[in-house]
């Protein structure tokens, strides 16, 4: 998967109630919440320092996330949690 048009994310996110926010330390707990309910595998409260890590929130509670997780030259894996 490849997303060459970034601006269509922020068109997505304007057309709902739905805010998209780079996580950081600050949402570490959302974010282990939220994975404590998907479990998808090891996490932490610092496996966002791994990467850049994206949420959607609504009515300021964190509903998805999907960050890096490896890269090589021109190719970046993405974790979803």
């Amino acid at each position: 998967m490849v997303c060459e048009d970034g601006a269509s994310l922020a068109k997505l996110s304007s057309a709902s109630d739905a805010q998209l926010v780079e996580l950081n330390t600050e949402h570490s707990a959302a974010m282990t919440e939220l994975t404590a309910l998907t479990k998808p595998g090891p996490f932490n409260k610092r496996t966002h320092e791994l990467g850049t890590f994206l949420g959607i929130c609504r009515n300021r509670k964190l509903v998805a996330m999907a960050g890096e997780r490896l890269k090589v030259s021109g190719y970046t894996e993405v974790r979803a949690p």
